[in-house]
């Protein structure tokens, strides 16, 4: 690992600036004359001395200095801190050590400005001011909502660079350590904000941050929307800074201005931003995964338990990776879900998606799935999205894997019998002109109508869900079951009345009374009354016997 070797201060060094503060205005940039580091009389910040004309002694004396630093003309604080802390984080930041105790010994605001080592009387600044005012340079004492300092950065993370590759412009102390003047350097503001290099477009942060996908990614060429003021950054307000500040971030640590995350997305993606989908109209459709109502934060280390507590916009992407590329069918997911993590069918955690629905089943699979407001009760009830998908079971939907029924008459075109389709075929905004399931007219976040229930008058728009994919006039004609409209035309009876939609688990159903996704809704299909039973058999192709009760008939039994 590479660390600062560089000379310590000298006295001759000290002269140096001293006379450096002299020059003329073209070489201002390589000093703190021209900067707001010059609090003396001549200081060109708004907070300055309203007599005191030397310039270093805020910081430095030549004679009865602190051992603690070269020449160092200030007092530490006594502050107790609260360090930075991310799940996301693998070193471990402690109280401030080094360079940046120096530095903070201004800017957390304890102790008074002209309070200086050489000197007895603290120092009159302008205006009455005595520490550093609320504004762009005060840190505080709590340091959770800035760049994490003190700490030996850990090596492995691919997302990091080693030291080792960073080159001249940011240094290691000589402990090894990450300080404050590892990015910023007290007497040279050429770059603004005393930055020791140029930060257009996250130029600085890339040099640490090594992030997988993001030259790629949308958000590496994005631009701050006019309703979103820079702050902390230079004069180009893009990629990084787009959403992440180093100080005074807020809540989550670094994001821009943010009591929640979501609140960073939600700043472009409300319509304010033409090149960025409105994301907030969708949210405030009736059925939506609402990211700004969950309860609970997303952790980049949570398990899927966790995750399905909340709704969070990271939890379905990664803003470093997500591009702009949709999906051209269910093997390739779209660019959105880029470096996602998920759950596979066997239930294995992923860091990457290779599937759509292994990103659903990360939040509806397993023990932490539950009964979300089903609409439906079903004779046989499963909230187990990863179990009613499963390609084992008696029937399914192709999501998991391309359909096996031979004989399916109804699909439209390109549709097959061999197809795979993914879940947001028919969970996602539909009407709101949003792609995704971020929000949607339709219970279910569903992308079309689908009545339950019974009593529906059959219509395009009834079944405007199932007819995206089986043709109406197939199935009224009945092509796929001789009494399809017998059912939902005269009867009255829905298609979820008898169909399951995700599958039939074959931990629960069988491949004799549960083919063709059967799975009764018993709040319509009561049992026979004779025989106690609800059920269907399958008597091969398009042949069957049911035994039930259903729209005041008794099928007990009823074959066709």
């Amino acid at each position: 690992m590479r660390v600062d070797v560089r000379p310590h201060w000298s006295p001759l060094m000290v002269t140096a600036i001293t006379l450096l503060a002299a020059l003329p205005s073209a070489w201002a940039g390589l000093s703190v004359v021209d900067s707001p580091h010059n609090l003396s009389v001549t200081g060109p910040g708004p907070i300055h001395a309203i007599s005191e004309d030397r310039i270093c002694i805020f910081c430095h004396t030549p004679h009865g200095s602190r051992t603690s630093a070269p020449l160092w003309n200030r007092n530490d604080s006594t502050a107790s801190y609260q360090p930075y802390e991310s799940s996301s984080l693998d070193a471990a930041p402690g109280q401030p050590t080094g360079t940046s105790k120096l530095c903070l010994s201004c800017h957390d605001g304890t102790i008074a400005l002209g309070q200086l080592v050489s000197t007895f009387q603290v120092i009159p600044m302008t205006g009455g001011v005595t520490t550093l005012p609320p504004g762009h340079g005060l840190i505080g004492t709590d340091l959770r909502d800035d760049h994490p300092i003190s700490f030996v950065p850990v090596l492995g993370n691919p997302e990091l660079a080693p030291p080792s590759a960073w080159g001249e412009a940011l240094r290691l102390d000589a402990l090894g350590e990450f300080q404050c003047t590892t990015c910023h350097d007290p007497h040279d503001n050429v770059y603004g904000d005393f930055l020791t290099m140029d930060n257009t477009d996250g130029a600085m942060c890339l040099v640490c941050h090594t992030l997988t996908g993001w030259p790629s990614a949308s958000h590496a060429d994005a631009r701050l929307s006019a309703v979103v003021l820079p702050q902390h950054i230079g004069p180009i307000p893009g990629g990084c800074a787009v959403c992440h500040v180093p100080h005074g971030a807020g809540f989550p640590p670094l994001l821009r201005g943010a009591s929640a995350d979501e609140a960073v997305c939600l700043a472009c993606h409300s319509g304010n931003d033409p090149s960025a989908p409105n994301i907030a109209a969708a949210l405030r459709l009736p059925s939506g995964h609402f990211v700004d109502r969950h309860r609970g934060e997303h952790r980049a280390d949570e398990s899927p338990s966790e995750a399905a507590t909340h709704a969070t916009c990271v939890d379905c992407h990664n803003p470093h990776r997500s591009m702009n590329r949709p999906s051209r069918d269910a093997l390739v997911i779209s660019g959105a879900l880029e470096g996602v993590r998920g759950v596979t069918l066997s239930g294995i955690e992923v860091d990457e998606v290779q599937f759509e629905y292994e990103l659903c089943l990360r939040c509806h699979s397993g023990r932490q799935a539950e009964p979300w407001g089903f609409p439906v009760r079903r004779q046989l009830e499963q909230f187990d999205l990863a179990r009613e998908i499963d390609p084992g079971n008696p029937s399914f939907h192709p999501i998991a894997a391309p359909g096996q029924n031979p004989d399916v008459p109804s699909l439209l075109p390109p549709l097959t019998e061999g197809s795979q389709i993914q879940c947001t075929d028919c969970h996602s905004g539909g009407q709101s002109g949003v792609a995704g399931p971020h929000g949607s007219m339709h219970d279910g976040l569903l992308a079309g109508e689908n009545q339950t229930g019974t009593g529906v008058s059959e219509s395009p728009r009834a079944y405007e869900l199932c007819y995206q994919c089986h043709s109406r006039s197939s199935i009224l004609a009945d092509q796929s079951f001789p009494e399809h409209r017998l059912h939902i035309v005269e009867a009255q009876a829905t298609c979820s009345a008898c169909h399951d939609p995700h599958g039939v688990s074959l931990t629960q159903g069988d491949p004799m009374n549960h083919t063709h996704l059967i799975n009764f809704d018993i709040s319509v299909v009561d049992p026979d009354p004779t025989s106690g039973r609800r059920e269907f058999v399958d008597m091969g192709t398009q042949a069957g016997t049911c035994y039930l009760t259903c729209h005041g008939r008794v099928h007990g039994p009823e074959g066709y």
